[in-house]
């Protein structure tokens, strides 16, 4: 019975270590900036809509942990993630865009204020873009799978990302 409560007393102090760890939220924009917490504008001047994923990496590593990742394309909208204040590298994907060389950078995040992180996406070629499209299921007089592929030319992308000063908090509606 002993061994079960102290069980019990360090799964509650591990996670208590885990939420205090200071975890990136999803997109936020509070009224004003929450105590302990400072934030990081991701911006990219793309009137097509993006599909972001933005990684956050350990030192010597490639491939880091997802902190935002959204299907639903944004149009010249600012992304803002909430982290405790520190130094944190970024990878930074976009996941509707042939990409062959993520953007990286290192954001300070300071508490209660902002910093802001330029995106740019540089055309560095062309490449055959092959899209399958799979239907399951029955229809008229045949039963099983069916795909169908297509190829197009696209362009190829690298990211670039670049990390401005930190700047006082304000809402994302007062920065437009």
């Amino acid at each position: 019975m002993r061994a079960a409560a102290i069980s019990r007393f360090r799964i509650f102090i591990l996670a208590l270590a885990l939420l205090a760890h200071g975890c990136a939220s999803t997109d936020v924009n509070p009224r004003v900036a929450q105590p302990g917490k400072g934030y990081v504008d991701f911006y990219a001047d793309d009137s097509s809509g993006l599909c972001w994923q933005i990684q956050r990496l350990e030192p010597d590593e490639l491939n880091g942990k997802t902190v935002f990742e959204e299907f639903k394309p944004r149009t010249n909208d600012i992304l803002r993630l909430a982290f405790a204040p520190g130094t944190y590298r970024f990878a930074i994907n976009f996941l509707n865009r042939a990409i062959i060389e993520p953007g990286t950078v290192i954001v300070s995040v300071e508490n209660g204020k902002v910093t802001p992180v330029q995106v740019t996406l540089d055309e560095t070629g062309k490449a055959l873009i092959e899209i399958r499209h799979e239907r399951m299921g029955a229809s008229y007089a045949r039963t099983g799978r069916t795909t169908k592929v297509r190829a197009s030319e696209g362009a190829t992308f690298r990211v670039a990302a670049e990390a401005e000063h930190p700047m006082a908090y304000r809402p994302k509606e007062a920065l437009k």
